[in-house]
């Protein structure tokens, strides 16, 4: 008989873990490394399509290629990715795609003020080619939740592949129909992921816990956690998410409970929607290296400080939200470390820094406002992982120019 209580304490989601048995599609562990690479190396381009349904784990096997894929080129690759989530560009992605080169190529910015936006694509994109001719450079694509943007917009970009030798990989829902797009020749490769059998969605099961609470689950629950997966179209968690989900509906058939959670299953479910939408490819110390925050940790020892004790004092009790008065008396134990006096302004000026860096996001979750009882502060998701936060601190990466 199972115990009338389960305890699971601090739950923490790490946004950058992913299971060991995604690890494991033997088909495209094999193939699609090597064929993005002859195609980069071949100046062709290729339309790539993974087309399944929602929460079979699509992007997290094109993360997986895609860190193959450097590894085989020792990370001196010519390609330069964009990754765009349709989920946030839903009306204008194309428009989208040229800002977001125009910011990856400073001498593009001019055309994005000089030229009505109808002139722009063919514009920036003269200027593209010329200048990555030059450095004998290349554009791979990641376009997640194609089939939010509509055909239009799709077949438009999907258009760009044979006029730029441009490589799109692209992950599309089985829900919407593909067909219209395929009868034009615009797609070169189709793939679909196989569904996990009952004992492979267990062991992820018995894996995610481990990652998001101390205590590990009843084996009873765990069977029940199994079956309900295995009999639903979604034989992968969506980011661990759905599971919590499952288990407050268990909690209430079973009248089991579930003590110490620090936020509500509902509100862990709104953290899902905000920050895993778009994750940019950070697989490698190089990449993450690259990040514009690693130059500030640099060059500036305050900073470093001020990232090294929210590190030390607050990521490692696995929290997920900081609020500005946290964050602020955080800020003054960086100032005496280095006997600076306190500057409230520079304080800002350092807040402005981790959003823009994207290293604090914003929250609009109404359970923090409404639990803070007349203090007025305001929230932050923190959205670097400790390893992340480990690698840009570490002292011996100091001499590597990027």
């Amino acid at each position: 008989m199972m115990s009338s209580h389960i305890l699971i304490s601090e739950p923490y989601f790490d946004p950058f873990y992913v299971p060991d048995i995604l690890f494991y599609r033997e088909k495209e562990k094999k193939e699609l490394p090597s064929l993005i690479t002859d195609s980069i190396y071949d100046r062709r381009g290729l339309n790539i399509i993974y087309y399944d349904y929602a929460g079979i784990g699509r992007f997290v096997t094109i993360q997986w290629i895609m860190r193959e894929y450097f590894r085989e080129n020792r990370y001196l690759s010519p390609c330069k990715i964009i990754v765009i989530d349709c989920k946030r560009n839903v009306s204008n992605v194309l428009f989208n795609f040229l800002i977001q080169l125009s910011e990856k190529y400073e001498y593009l910015k001019k055309y994005m003020l000089h030229y009505p936006k109808p002139r722009i694509l063919n514009v920036l994109w003269y200027e593209l080619r010329r200048e990555l001719n030059k450095e004998q450079s290349y554009i791979l694509l990641i376009l997640r939740n194609a089939h939010l943007i509509g055909n239009y917009y799709l077949e438009k970009i999907y258009e760009l592949k044979n006029k730029y030798q441009l490589n799109i990989i692209s992950t599309y829902n089985k829900k919407y129909n593909i067909y219209p797009i395929k009868e034009k020749g615009l797609i070169d490769e189709i793939r679909t992921l196989n569904f996990f059998t009952y004992n492979q969605n267990k062991t992820i099961l018995k894996d995610r816990p481990d990652k998001i609470s101390e205590k590990l689950l009843y084996p009873d629950l765990l069977n029940y956690a199994t079956e309900y997966i295995y009999t639903r179209p979604y034989p992968v968690l969506k980011e661990g998410m759905y599971f919590l989900g499952m288990l407050l509906h268990y909690e209430k058939c079973k009248n089991i409970v579930l003590n110490e959670f620090s936020y509500d299953v509902k509100s862990l479910l709104d953290l899902c929607i905000d920050h895993f939408v778009f994750k940019p490819y950070l697989d490698s110390t190089n990449d993450v290296l690259r990040l514009p925050i690693y130059k500030k940790i640099m060059n500036d020892p305050l900073f470093r400080t001020f990232i090294d004790h929210l590190k030390s004092y607050f990521i490692r009790q696995n929290n997920l939200y900081i609020s500005s008065s946290e964050l602020y008396n955080y800020f003054k134990m960086s100032c005496e470390n280095h006997s600076v006096r306190l500057n409230y302004l520079k304080y800002l000026k350092y807040l402005h820094e981790f959003v823009e860096f994207n290293f604090l996001v914003p929250s609009k979750n109404p359970d923090l406002i409404k639990n803070d009882k007349g203090r007025y502060n305001e929230y932050y998701y923190i959205n670097y992982s400790e390893y992340k936060i480990d690698t840009l601190l570490r002292r011996d990466y100091q001499h590597i120019n990027y």
